[in-house]
């Protein structure tokens, strides 16, 4: 009970499990305090990000079968995660906001910068690197106007006082 807020932006994603993690955040938290997450959105809210996200996995499955994602799953799920924040935080106010950020470029600087947004592209080395940057930017070429969509949601927690 000595920190008026506690800030994970990307980072519970990645984290497993995630029990230990919230109960250290609810020992640290003050009355009153709030905890906030960005974490990923629902993927169908992002126009396309299934697609690309079928592109990498499809490169990163061919290269490293045995790649697993990151992370407990339940952070990447809305509903899943504001179960464990209702267990973590009796009592506590939770929000889970979801909204798109957005990035337009040409294919190929936008497929370098859409692929920089996932983790297990960087599983991918050298032509098959260079293969998945490849079909991204054939997928960002095919759009009158290449744009890539990331689904983010902001899960806020605020403490009884």
């Amino acid at each position: 009970a000595c920190f008026d807020a506690v800030l994970c932006h990307w980072a519970l994603t990645l984290m497993d499990p995630l029990e230990p993690v919230l109960a250290a955040v609810n020992r640290v938290l003050l009355p009153g305090g709030t905890f906030a997450a960005i974490v990923d959105g629902p993927i169908e809210i992002g126009a396309g990000y299934d697609a690309i996200c079928e592109i990498i996995g499809d490169h990163v499955r061919a290269a490293a079968p045995d790649y697993a994602e990151l992370g407990d799953p339940r952070a990447r799920k809305g509903a899943a995660l504001c179960d464990l924040a209702r267990t973590a935080f009796p009592g506590a106010q939770i929000v889970l906001e979801s909204d798109v950020f957005a990035l337009e470029d040409a294919a190929a600087p936008l497929a370098r910068r859409a692929a920089g947004f996932f983790y297990s592209s960087f599983m991918l080395k050298g032509a098959a690197h260079d293969a998945m940057l490849e079909a991204l930017t054939d997928y960002f070429a095919s759009q009158a106007r290449p744009r890539y969509e990331m689904p983010v949601s902001r899960l806020r927690v605020v403490m009884p006082k």
